[in-house]
């Protein structure tokens, strides 16, 4: 990887572009640490789609972990009942509001 200091990539910026446009990596530091990158627009989109799909991907296991964590069904659960319930709430608060 190629590396300039700012000065240095200001003064030759389009040739630098032309560079990174053909593949080739170039390092832009700024007090002597690396600041940024210069890559292809190929190249970058390859790497965000990588970090996208590599997230995605942590994220399905922890909702698969989370899934079934602590999970205990109520044998007592009535769903009906409690659909019928909240019906009744949404009733009396609408007649409420009249």
């Amino acid at each position: 990887m190629t590396e300039y200091s700012l000065t240095e990539a200001r003064a030759a910026l389009p040739q630098l572009l032309n560079r990174a446009a053909q593949g080739e990596e170039i390092t832009i530091t700024r007090h002597g640490a690396p600041a940024v990158v210069l890559v292809d627009h190929d190249r970058w989109m390859q790497t965000k789609t990588h970090d996208v799909l590599i997230e995605a991907r942590k994220l399905r296991e922890r909702l698969n972990a989370a899934r079934f964590e602590d999970f205990k069904p109520n044998p007592d659960y009535d769903a009906d009942a409690h659909v019928a319930e909240i019906r009744r709430d949404r009733d009396r608060d609408h007649w409420d509001e009249v």
